[in-house]
């Protein structure tokens, strides 16, 4: 799995694709093409250690995120993982995660095993999650592998919710009193 970057897209003439250049945030560097329609990017990069394949929604639109994200230690009592973030100018259709055991994955010796989230707007919790493919409504699981960014582990939790203008605050807790490491992140989404 690929962690990001940051680097140059140069647009062919046409701008119908182009060229991109970047440093993975391991200072590895990449080098790539795309193709792009009104929906999306799509291409490939490479490095010393192969190529990969991508897409990315495109929208036109302005006032558009792509993802917040923080890693943090989640303890017991008030020593909770909290993220918050401001919704602007919605609705807007998010997809929030909570990777815990799926940072094995990225060299994270000591992972939250079992975590929980819940969204709150104020003190009203909007939803929450617990092992993202125990979905109250078993329709959403299909809905967040639309989006190519379903949690890696099944022990990782994602709520998939339209949200209207508001501030919101998610908080992460270990399920089984455990505590570790867990990274939350919300995307904005947009699904056919």
């Amino acid at each position: 799995m690929f962690g990001g970057g940051i680097g140059t897209v140069t647009p062919n003439a046409g701008e119908t694709g182009g060229t991109l250049q970047f440093t993975g945030v391991k200072g590895e560097a990449f080098s790539g093409v795309f193709t792009t329609n009104a929906f999306t990017m799509s291409g490939t990069f490479t490095d010393t250690n192969g190529t990969y394949d991508f897409e990315a929604f495109r929208d036109a639109a302005a006032n558009r995120f792509g993802n917040l994200s923080t890693r943090g230690f989640v303890g017991t009592g008030q020593n909770v993982l909290i993220g918050g973030f401001v919704i602007a100018g919605g609705p807007k259709f998010v997809l929030i995660r909570v990777l815990g055991p799926g940072l094995a994955n990225f060299g994270i010796t000591a992972p939250l095993l079992d975590p929980s989230v819940s969204l709150y707007m104020g003190q009203t919790v909007i939803d929450s999650n617990t092992g993202w493919m125990n979905q109250s409504n078993p329709s959403i699981i299909p809905e967040i592998q639309a989006t190519r960014l379903s949690p890696p582990s099944p022990g990782d939790d994602a709520i998939l919710v339209q949200l209207e203008a508001g501030a919101y605050t998610t908080v992460v807790t270990g399920a089984s009193g455990d505590t570790g490491t867990a990274l939350v992140e919300v995307y904005e989404v947009l699904l056919d």
